[in-house]
């Protein structure tokens, strides 16, 4: 069978659905014995081993076995613990994905996914990158040359809602670097016309436009409530980042902002967990100065097309890394500088968090506490659908609804989903499980792995997709 372990206390094995398993599209070569596997230029992955027996098991991960047909054969091989550990080897190096991946994922995200190809494991597939970015909320303040890029990004991702916050109108010289607007739109309200077209390019996503001035930190507050991203791309007021600081210290948030200079972007980002804030930075550079300025810089739009799309890509893609883990974001207290002349990207400025900050100090328990409100999950009752269960050899088979669900479970699995349906809460049980069976378990990727079989009812499901944003698949072969 191919098990499922949650934590390293117990395992659960998904039998109610057939999940075949593929070696990616990566080149294979041998140079003796060392296996090289490459899907782009630069980039490869070695095996060491003493022989390539290991290297029978590729034959069999062309789609048509399951996780419990290559367990067999790999079981019945007189090499089984090289295959063994070469499988294993291939799912950590991310190799290795289901042929299932496009179920339930529209066929504009297709090509989506096999971006995500390249950080998906069987544990996390690229289907559930895609599904974290349509069930997430993005706000994107400012929908001109950078904003206007970001929002095509957006769109593409397939983010689920999308705010919209300007007050400007479309003029003729936007037109060299926004090209969301037209000769037709001059004039217009740019949320209008935003909107309009955002809705016409992916008519599945939730646009919101919002036409209003932002003047101050409770402007934002109002406009950003239970969202993932804040993408800041306005430069006016000066004070507008600020403003989007302290909003989204307070609320827990993740915040981008990029802009434009001469031959120049920069783009930087705080997640309010990890990461100063912005007053953070400016307290850690006051006092850097290189002399008496006796001429303020002019300042002047000078963005043009191509140097703009670059900027709006870097700042959407960052966005995708908050939003899906996919890779750890390069911009959290960070200043990226592109350098359109050179072509260089360089970090030019760093920053942490200062404890005596008058903006975040003293915030980071009430904000872990926004984002991490599905541990009081554990404290809460779950109701569980009814269930029938059967010993078979060193294991319980559960069924469920009609049959319709079947997965086989331990002692200590049988333990904790039983002290879940009489009644006690999760950590009630942890403790149950401590006293009877002298194990400490973490109940929390048991009851996901319940929420995606379909056993928690409805009403607790509802409750548990409102607390946890991103979704995990929970595939371990072992």
């Amino acid at each position: 069978m191919a098990w499922i372990s949650l934590r390293k206390s117990f395992f659960l094995t998904m039998i109610s659905k057939k999940n075949n398993i593929l070696l990616k599209g990566y080149q294979i070569s041998v140079s003796g014995n060392n296996v090289y596997f490459q899907m782009e230029a630069g980039k490869s992955s070695l095996y060491e081993s003493q022989n390539l027996k290991h290297l029978e098991i590729i034959k069999i991960l062309d789609g048509t076995y399951d996780e419990e047909d290559i367990q067999n054969l790999i079981r019945r091989n007189k090499n089984k613990h090289e295959l063994g550990a070469f499988f294993r080897w291939l799912d950590q190096n991310k190799m290795l994905m289901l042929t299932d991946e496009q179920e339930n994922i529209h066929e504009r995200y297709y090509n989506n996914l096999n971006f995500f190809e390249s950080f998906s494991t069987l544990k996390d597939s690229c289907g559930d990158y895609q599904k974290m970015l349509e069930a997430s909320r993005v706000v994107l303040v400012g929908t001109g040359g950078v904003g206007s890029t970001v929002l095509m990004n957006l769109l593409g991702l397939g983010i689920g809602t999308i705010v919209l916050i300007d007050f400007d109108t479309v003029e003729q010289k936007n037109l060299n670097r926004q090209f969301l607007y037209e000769e037709s739109d001059v004039g217009k309200s740019k949320i209008e016309v935003a909107s309009k077209k955002a809705r016409n390019n992916n008519p599945s996503i939730n646009i919101i436009g919002i036409n209003k001035k932002i003047n101050g930190p409770d402007d934002f507050k109002d406009a950003i409530q239970n969202s993932d991203v804040v993408v800041l791309t306005a430069d006016t007021p000066s004070e507008i980042q600020m403003w989007a600081n302290a909003a989204c210290v307070d609320l827990g948030i993740t915040l981008i902002i990029g802009g434009m200079q001469a031959t120049q972007a920069l783009f930087y980002s705080l997640d309010p967990h990890t990461t100063g804030c912005l007053a953070c930075w400016r307290s850690a550079s006051d006092g850097h100065t290189t002399g008496e300025i006796i001429r303020p810089l002019v300042i002047k739009n000078r963005a043009i097309g191509p140097a703009v799309s670059q900027l709006g890509g870097a700042m959407a893609l960052e966005a995708v890394k908050y939003i899906t883990n996919i890779s750890p974001p390069i911009s959290g207290g960070k200043v990226w500088c592109i350098d359109f002349v050179t072509g260089e990207t360089k970090i030019i400025s760093k920053w942490h968090k200062n404890e005596y900050c008058s903006v975040c100090k003293g915030m980071t328990a009430q904000n872990h506490s926004v984002h991490t409100s599905s541990s009081t999950r554990l404290s809460e009752q779950i109701f569980l659908t009814d269930f029938e269960y059967v010993k078979q050899d060193d294991h319980y088979v559960i069924s469920a609804k009609n049959g319709e669900i079947r997965f086989a479970l331990p002692e200590i699995g049988l333990a904790v989903l039983n002290g879940l349906k009489s009644g006690l809460t999760p950590q009630e049980v942890q403790k149950h499980v401590l006293s009877e069976f002298n194990e400490e378990i973490d109940t929390s990727d048991f009851l996901e792995n319940l929420e995606e079989l379909g056993m928690i009812e409805l009403d607790q499901q509802s409750k548990y997709h409102m607390q946890h944003k991103k979704p995990q698949v929970k595939y371990f072969l072992t």
